[in-house]
């Protein structure tokens, strides 16, 4: 089971050209721009990104649905579109886990991540897992995956949760460089990483 990140190529840093608005209408995650969010980069096409609760959002549950269908559940033999539908249809929270968040430039899908809670079966207490991250191919190497992973730790932060948990198998430098530490290792070269939330500021 991969939890985390799962958006390649990463880096560190965010398009100056993104202009990042985390919102929610009924409780706004960020209510301006997040000037934190940006460093200066240039690229032929701007985009004006919001990153913003899927249950705020509905109309992006069927493509979050197929891209996420697409690239990490076709190895289980029930999988189907309408299964994660009804999958993501479980995260439609605003004030609670499970919780899903997409990066869209209006009507565009850039990118989808989730915190989930006790993503790890053999957990005996409660956990909060960061999961399915995963950015349009036409957009990745922006920071947009880097974008959503802070957002949705920003998120998971107001919601009282001290810290979040990934297994991921390759972007452990990209987490590393984000303040997550290893815990602990599954199978050469899955890790498991820890993020602690406590020790950062709120927005």
């Amino acid at each position: 089971m991969r939890a985390g990140i799962d958006d390649a190529p990463l880096d560190g840093g965010y398009d100056a050209d993104i202009a990042v608005i985390v919102s929610s209408a009924r409780a706004s995650i960020i209510s301006e721009p997040a000037a934190a969010f940006a460093a200066r980069r240039t690229y032929p096409k701007r985009i004006r990104m919001q990153i913003t609760l899927l249950c705020d959002v509905p109309r992006f549950l069927p493509a979050v649905a197929k891209a996420l269908h697409e690239t990490f559940w076709l190895t289980d033999p029930e999988a189907s579109i309408e299964r994660a539908i009804d999958r993501l249809s479980q995260r439609l929270n605003a004030h609670a886990l499970p919780f899903t968040l997409v990066a869209h430039d209006r009507d565009t899908l850039l990118g989808t991540g989730s915190v989930l809670v006790n993503e790890v079966p053999e957990d005996t207490v409660q956990s909060a897992w960061l999961s399915a991250v995963w950015v349009d191919e036409a957009h990745r190497g922006r920071g947009v995956g880097a974008a959503i992973v802070d957002a949705c730790c920003a998120h998971a932060r107001r919601l009282g949760e001290p810290a979040l948990l990934l297994m991921t198998a390759d972007e452990r430098e990209f987490y590393e460089r984000r303040g997550w530490t290893v815990i602990d290792a599954i199978a050469e070269p899955t890790v498991v990483m820890r993020r602690n939330l406590r020790t950062e500021s709120a927005v």
